[in-house]
């Protein structure tokens, strides 16, 4: 049940979250670290939804067209 209850503080800036994922996101937010990488194309992002959304619209394709250029014809 929610309570509305708001325990992580992120003192820096005074908000609260009620999710310890919430507090994380946005402490990374304020540090600038890229903490998510993909290794196919070496870019790095902060946050995992622009992580998500750069491997689905600019790589995915990349990565398809390479896995058919090494696969054996018959």
């Amino acid at each position: 049940m929610y309570t509305g209850e708001k325990p992580y503080e992120f003192k820096r800036c005074g908000i609260n979250y009620s999710q310890p994922q919430s507090f994380e996101m946005h402490k990374n937010s304020h540090s600038g670290e890229k903490l998510h990488y993909w290794k196919e194309c070496g870019k790095a992002f902060r946050f995992p939804t622009s992580f998500y959304r750069h491997v689905k619209t600019k790589c995915i394709d990349k990565l398809l067209m390479m896995k058919e250029l090494t696969e054996e014809k018959p």
